[in-house]
């Protein structure tokens, strides 16, 4: 029998609110999150349902007697598949409860959550890194604006909301944003938790974000939506002393713990499994950049989509002198 020195409520929830802090950009993305999830379906696919596009209005001549002309929505889906495990173990002997363990969440829980989120965030990093853009631009150490505006102006012209941007930030370019006061604006610099989401400011409403995991000469700008992530916690089994799972704000994780007699430790694990997706939308663009979404869709959603919901940023090599 484990020695149970805390709820596994309590202990999990504490692991919770330890997790949502350090996932850096993913606390961004399109989350969705189950607790112990039953079948998946082939390949462990998760689905998510996009709006219906409903194209433009039609008009008609006022005292006109002929009929309505009726148009219909066709919705569409993207699926994506959880594709990893993610967890941390860690074995406490019984002399390191008894003798050194002074505060559990602290000293085991913590660094438990901190590897799970790291590994998360790099996983979401690398589905980031790794889009086929459709707009790419290249950044100016002397004069950032541009790039920022031709990337903005980009998803202005696919008709993505102006809400809800982020520009998530290498620590290279975030050096060059820093170093250009005028551009910058720190309006919840004082906010504790602007600051525990790494929020460096705003630029033309576009909240900035730093993400130590990203390319050091690399942006992205995208909108909430751009990027999915799903989560499921694993179900607790029937042989674990106790544990508990939690799903809330989109994130799925389980806490377990149970004894091993044999080597007289404590085993206690954290985990998720975790999938990503990128969000594309089937349409056209025109010379001048324009996106059109198609008014009826293919309703595997991938045929003919393209990734307009956001735009890369690279910065331009240092020349030598």
């Amino acid at each position: 029998m484990a020695n149970v020195y805390v709820k596994a409520n309590t202990v999990v929830n504490a692991a919770f609110g330890l997790l949502v802090p350090q996932l850096g950009v993913t606390n961004y993305m399109w989350r969705n999150s189950a607790l112990e999830s039953g079948p998946l379906g082939v390949g462990d696919a998760v689905t998510l349902r996009l709006p219906a596009y409903a194209g433009s209005a039609r008009t008609r001549a006022l005292r006109s007697s002929g009929p309505l002309t009726m148009d219909s929505l066709s919705q569409r889906k993207i699926s994506f598949a959880l594709t990893t495990d993610v967890y941390k173990g860690i074995n406490v002997t019984d002399e390191e409860l008894t003798l050194d363990i002074v505060d559990f969440g602290r000293e085991v829980l913590e660094p438990q959550t901190d590897a799970v989120a790291s590994e998360v965030t790099d996983l979401a990093v690398a589905t980031m890194t790794g889009a086929d853009y459709e707009h790419e631009f290249t950044m100016s150490r002397e004069n950032p604006l541009p790039a920022l505006l031709d990337a903005r102006k980009a998803l202005n012209l696919a008709n993505v909301p102006a809400s809800e941007r982020v520009l998530a930030v290498g620590s290279e370019i975030e050096s060059v944003l820093l170093s250009s006061d005028k551009l910058l604006k720190a309006a919840d610099a004082g906010d504790s938790n602007a600051l525990r989401r790494a929020e460096i400011g705003s630029i033309y409403g576009m909240t900035v974000v730093s993400e130590p995991n990203l390319p050091v000469d690399t942006a992205i700008l995208f909108h909430r939506t751009a990027f999915a992530m799903a989560t499921r916690a694993p179900v607790v089994p029937r042989g674990a002393a106790f544990g508990q799972s939690i799903s809330r704000e989109g994130l799925a994780l389980r806490w377990l713990c149970d004894y091993d007699a044999l080597n007289v430790t404590d085993r206690s694990i954290v985990s998720t499994y975790v999938g990503f997706g990128t969000v594309t939308d089937q349409g056209t663009l025109d010379a001048d950049g324009r996106f059109t979404p198609d008014e009826t869709p293919n309703p595997d959603g991938t045929t003919g989509a393209i990734f307009v919901r956001a735009a890369k940023i690279t910065l331009e090599e240092l020349t030598s002198p």
